[in-house]
């Protein structure tokens, strides 16, 4: 699978099942109570590992226990992520407001951070082991084998999707409901494609790996 087939599939992959991205909305309009939100990244989690396991149906929402604890270890690693962001702001880096000069350093630190980020999360998914997030000698191998130029593409497109979809929200000025509807939509399908793009760029890798 080539970089254009990943981006392409990845577009398409919420629209696959329309079942699971409702179902995730649900969770994540549920996100004050704390157990949906983590039940939503728990389903994340499981779309980056069916994906990097060659698997092209969305997942079903079952085993709820371990998809809550496996939401437990992508909410940790999204912690250890924002802890550069949050060592930035400690020194005065503006990366809030609604306006342009945000959303690029939003993109920039994102790039960077993204990109041990995305390998580190798919190995943890694959292997379905919370060690292998912070397996650095392997996630380092595995980036080498696909290519670092090849890879640093993938990241950036990553970013961009996100930044894109960001702004989408962000700028507008709706009313609050128009704005928690559309952030929520946003949000949904972002990080469904998030996750397949992931996962099956951990799967184009591991390929490789194995052939090499």
């Amino acid at each position: 699978m080539n970089f254009k087939e990943v981006f392409v599939d990845s577009l398409k992959f919420p629209f696959i099942s329309l079942k699971p991205w409702l179902i995730l909305i649900i969770l994540f309009m549920g996100s004050p109570l704390v157990f949906p939100f983590i039940l939503g990244f728990g389903y994340l989690l499981r779309i980056i590992e069916s994906s990097s396991n060659g698997s092209n149906e969305a997942p079903k929402f079952n085993a709820w226990k371990l998809m809550f604890k496996d939401g437990l270890k992508y909410i940790i690693g999204i912690m250890i992520l924002m802890m550069p962001i949050g060592f930035l702001m400690a020194f005065g880096v503006n990366l809030e407001g609604n306006d342009l000069l945000s959303l690029i350093s939003i993109t920039l630190v994102n790039l960077v951070l993204y990109y041990l980020f995305i390998m580190a999360l798919s190995n943890m998914a694959h292997t379905k082991q919370f060690k292998a997030f912070f397996d650095v000698r392997k996630i380092f191998r595995l980036i080498k084998k696909l290519g670092n130029g090849k890879y640093f593409i993938f990241v950036l497109i990553f970013t961009l999707m996100e930044t894109m979809i960001t702004a989408m929200v962000v700028l507008p000025n709706l009313g609050a409901l128009e704005d928690m509807f559309l952030y929520l939509f946003a949000l949904s399908y972002l990080q469904i494609f998030q996750s397949r793009f992931a996962g099956l760029v951990y799967l184009k890798t591991t390929e490789i790996d194995r052939n090499s």
